[in-house]
């Protein structure tokens, strides 16, 4: 098991929020790594070329091996949530809601009311071509205006589904995304549910 603070960069890495630069340069700095990993695992992490046009996939490939991909889509998962809980600047707000909706359309069902209560309505009114305008051309009191709109609901909402992924009430497939799918396996065992 590798120590939380190299799994943390691993899944930020498979996540897509740590950009591979960055990554490459913690890997030169981070000494643990050559005994936390397997010898051919260590050595081709450091061999590999962080700048090819490839990089992205190898090391995804590499790390994944490293990962319990439930695990993964939790946190991410989690990060999203509370974002929305934390009542966090409106941009971020705004693709928090998108991101709960996207999670839905790739089969996350336990989304229903974030994915398209909060989810959709953003992005129906003001994504791309939305009916409403642009996000990027409101103003930032106009944005939180807007947002504030779905408070408390979507705080309520957000904090639910954080208490069912904490509670192992609703568990991520541990597997990467089925080839040629973008859908998302889980199993849900809250009681109210068929």
């Amino acid at each position: 098991m590798l120590p939380d603070f190299i799994r943390a960069k691993f899944t930020a890495v498979l996540a897509g929020y740590l950009p591979l630069a960055e990554f490459e340069q913690w890997l030169y700095a981070t000494p643990e790594l050559e005994t936390a990993l397997p010898p051919d695992d260590y050595l081709e992490l450091i061999s590999l070329n962080y700048k090819g046009r490839d990089a992205t996939q190898e090391v995804e490939i590499l790390l994944s091996r490293h990962i319990d991909w439930s695990d993964l889509r939790r946190d991410e998962l989690l990060c999203t949530l509370r974002s929305i809980t934390l009542h966090s600047a409106p941009d971020t707000l705004f693709a928090a809601f998108v991101s709960c909706y996207d999670w839905y359309c790739r089969g996350c069902l336990f989304l229903e009311v974030l994915g398209l209560d909060f989810g959709l309505r953003v992005d129906d009114e003001y994504g791309w071509g939305g009916s409403m305008g642009k996000w990027q051309n409101l103003t930032e009191a106009a944005k939180q205006q807007y947002l504030s709109s779905y408070f408390p609901a979507a705080q309520y909402e957000a904090e639910q589904v954080i208490g069912w992924l904490t509670a192992g009430l609703i568990r991520f497939d541990n597997e990467p995304y089925p080839s040629g799918e973008d859908r998302v396996g889980y199993t849900d065992l809250r009681p109210d549910t068929p």
